[in-house]
């Protein structure tokens, strides 16, 4: 017969002094020893310290809901106490010593820094009176406001374009709210596109009147030079000319 890969520790009984395993002692206690007094009525037996407790001073099993711990709390931590010093217990063994998954270790809480064992550490995270979620919420950042909004508008046509607001609306009056290049009126989604921009010479300064998003930028990207847009002309006229015959009849 092939033996265990983790065999049972043998404890002795606090009452009979036979030596048990250590997951035995509980059944043995209650049931085989002839010497332990009887079982107090809604009473549980501690398997560490072989004492009859309440139900409430055994942990909550967090792998089965609704169950508690075979070991009382005041047994539990001093196991993890001393699964935490262990190498302080056992000086021989600090090279072999490695702590196995779910060992019994005492572990702090990131909020307030108290120790728990690893039974009690994520309950006690989940109500911890540091846990940011039953801080006071902190309040808004205030969001600066943009450089489209009327203030910031006011302030940057003057110092730009040497223009007041008054002499924006009159421009925008004179082209009936239109765009001076394709005459349509703007209906962006956003600040920038649906508002008319202010075109001006880059060489002398001189405002030369009020445009939409896409035509500001289009003079932007052809230079502002009249032949590139004359240039831009002729290919369209050309490539249109070519191609017009090519075209399906539908």
């Amino acid at each position: 017969m092939q033996s265990r890969k983790h065999p049972l520790k043998p404890i002795n009984c606090k009452w009979c002094g036979e030596a048990v395993p250590n997951r035995r002692i509980r059944v043995h206690i209650s049931k085989w020893c002839r010497k332990a007094p009887p079982a107090p009525e809604f009473r549980r037996l501690c398997s560490s310290c072989q004492e009859y407790k309440t139900i409430e001073e055994f942990p909550v099993n967090l792998g089965l809901p609704g169950r508690r711990g075979y070991t009382c709390l005041a047994c539990s931590r001093s196991i993890a106490h001393k699964a935490k010093n262990y190498k302080t217990h056992v000086p021989g063994r600090q090279a072999d010593y490695r702590p196995r998954p779910g060992a019994r270790v005492m572990k702090p809480c990131i909020y307030c820094g108290e120790e728990f064992s690893a039974r009690e550490i994520w309950p006690h995270r989940a109500h911890c009176p540091k846990n940011p979620k039953f801080l006071p919420k902190q309040q808004k950042k205030v969001v600066p406001p943009s450089r489209f909004s009327k203030e910031i508008r006011e302030r940057w046509l003057y110092a730009r374009y040497g223009i007041t607001p008054q002499q924006f609306e009159e421009m925008s009056d004179a082209q009936g709210g239109r765009c001076a290049i394709c005459l349509m009126v703007p209906e962006g989604k956003t600040p920038k596109t649906s508002l008319l921009h202010v075109d001006h010479n880059h060489v002398t300064g001189k405002v030369r009147g009020l445009l939409c998003d896409k035509c500001n930028r289009s003079l932007g990207c052809l230079r502002e030079d009249p032949a590139l847009f004359d240039a831009a002309k002729q290919y369209l006229l050309s490539w249109r000319a070519k191609h017009e015959l090519e075209q399906p009849v539908h």
